[in-house]
Order: C-alpha cells, then structure tokens, then sequence
C-alpha cells in the first residue's frame, strides 16, 4: 500500500515539475511570439506537459523506492556519513 502511494505521490511531484518548466517555457514564447501566440498550441503543449510528468513520476517512483527502502543499505537506515559511494 505505502509503495502504491508513492507512486501517486511522485507521479503528482512530476505533474507540478512539469507545469513549472511548462510555465517558464510559456512565458518566454508568448514573449517572443508576442500576440500570435494561439491558444491551441498552449492547450496542447499544456496536455504534453502534464502527461509527460505524470508518466515520469510513474516510472521514477520505483527506482527511488528501491533506493530509499530496499536492497543491502537503503538509504533510510544508513547515516549520511556511513554511506558507500554508488558503483558504477
């Protein structure tokens, strides 16, 4: 149940990250393109965006789960000054 949730949680992480470059990008090509901007290409670009993000927290959510809270030393229970370097 906790890993379902953190799931959710990081694909809801990856939708607001993906609306803040989306914000940014945004305002720098209504600042370029000027009026002519047209409300089509936000719409689509915005829909891009958010499911771009949502499938990026999706797909993150495991590997970060099994770096904070599974295999030999998760993350959680080793100390900051303890910790191995990650082999490559």
């Amino acid at each position: 149940m906790k890993k379902k949730i953190y799931s959710v949680l990081f694909a809801i992480f990856g939708m607001l990250f993906a609306l803040l470059v989306f914000g940014v990008l945004e305002i720098i090509a209504m600042y370029l393109l000027g009026p002519t901007f047209s409300s089509l290409v936000h719409f689509v670009f915005a829909f891009i965006f958010l499911a771009g993000g949502a499938i990026w927290g999706f797909l993150t959510a495991p590997k970060c789960w099994e770096l904070l809270y599974e295999g030999e030393d998760p993350l959680y229970k080793v100390p900051i000054y303890k910790r191995r370097s990650p082999s490559p």
